[in-house]
């Protein structure tokens, strides 16, 4: 997959894919965002947008739709170190930045380790989709530019599903640019461990830096805190699955 052109307009249909699948997303984001405090909110969230939508749909299209390597969505070891040191250096400017003035309102110990174990969940599945897939093949149809401001745009639009944020323009306009910081901060490495790294404090401070977010902030109980951590190595374990899949049909000799 070729990725070194700025601006073209070469549509194929797996962008279209892409886009119902986005659709999808929104979709079940705001049907689980009706279910809050409800088991029925972890099925919704959890197990269809997150694991089913926004990691095992992508892995499976790449690997066994494409036959492509997991590598096309960035999700690799390769040069990981270097992903790694640029997603800190990019993580600590932009979050030692948005320090500056902002109150952070502690919950106790227990809400907020509950909140990072939510946050490492939310943070997995939004890079896998949002840079690793949507970006991947925006990029792929319409240029790097493009890519970056269309995921950007869709990381935004996807939030229209919380009811914190569904009508605040301001908060829309503000993902918006959110979202092309990390579209850029994946393109750099073309590694989602880089964005992930920049993603994963900033959806933290979100919570610990608006007042507005402490109701919303009930939900981060054990049983959330939990849910989320199984969550996250379904979704893992998923990845390596798809990656061996991939390794094995290359190294399988030819029949």
């Amino acid at each position: 997959m070729k990725r070194n052109s700025l601006v073209f307009f070469r549509p194929e249909k797996e962008v279209l894919i892409a886009f119902y699948a986005f659709i999808a997303c929104v979709l079940f984001n705001f049907i689980s965002d009706l279910f809050i405090g409800t088991p029925l909110f972890h099925i919704f969230y959890q197990g269809i947008l997150a694991l089913g939508i926004c990691i095992l749909f992508p892995l499976w299209f790449t690997v066994v739709k494409q036959k492509q390597p997991l590598s096309v969505l960035g999700i690799t070891t390769n040069q990981w170190s270097k992903a790694v040191w640029v997603g800190i250096l990019i993580a600590a400017l932009s979050t030692g930045g948005r320090l500056m003035g902002l109150h952070i309102h502690f919950p106790d110990t227990n809400v907020l380790l509950y909140l990072i174990a939510c946050m490492v969940m939310s943070t997995l599945f939004e890079e896998v989709f949002f840079r690793g897939f949507l970006q991947t093949w925006f990029e792929k149809s319409f240029g790097m530019i493009p890519a970056i401001l269309l995921s950007g745009l869709c990381f935004s639009l996807y939030h229209v599903g919380y009811y914190n944020v569904r009508g605040d323009v301001p908060e829309l306009i503000t993902l918006f640019c959110i979202g092309i910081f990390f579209s850029i901060s994946f393109r750099i490495t073309n590694n989602i461990i880089t964005s992930y790294i920049v993603n994963l404090p900033q959806a933290i401070l979100t919570f610990l830096g608006e007042p507005r977010f402490i109701a919303y902030g009930v939900h981060f109980d054990g049983t959330s805190a939990v849910i989320a951590l199984i969550t996250t190595l379904i979704g893992l374990f998923l990845i390596i699955f798809f990656n061996l899949k991939t390794h094995k049909a290359t190294t399988s000799p030819a029949g």
